[in-house]
């Protein structure tokens, strides 16, 4: 992120954080279509990467730091939908699972 701000350094506050070429706000539609462009120049399969992808990361990795009603308002949600975007790391779910099976039963 850092670079990328470094890359436009004459940006103002007004403008959008991520602009196209042209300064313009990038829309869903160029995006998504810029990262399969960009996944097919790389010889990735451009059917695994989607820019729901980023949503998701996004929200997961704000949430260790971000308390949920920022997080909520950053992803533009009201209800708790925000939490099916958020994606456990798999050693938080094998400590989970090892609690439970520690646990002795009432």
């Amino acid at each position: 992120m850092t670079r990328y701000l470094r890359s436009r350094p004459r940006a103002s506050q007004l403008e959008p954080l991520f602009a196209t070429e042209k300064g313009e706000p990038m829309t869903k539609a160029w995006f998504a279509t810029h990262l399969h462009l960009l996944c097919q120049s790389c010889g990735l399969p451009p059917g695994c990467y989607t820019s729901h992808s980023f949503r998701i990361g996004a929200a997961t990795t704000a949430a260790i730091t971000t308390p949920v009603s920022t997080l909520k308002a950053m992803g533009r949600w009201s209800s708790a939908a925000y939490e099916c975007y958020l994606c456990p790391e798999s050693q938080d779910i094998l400590e989970a699972q090892k609690t439970m099976t520690l646990t002795s039963p009432c």
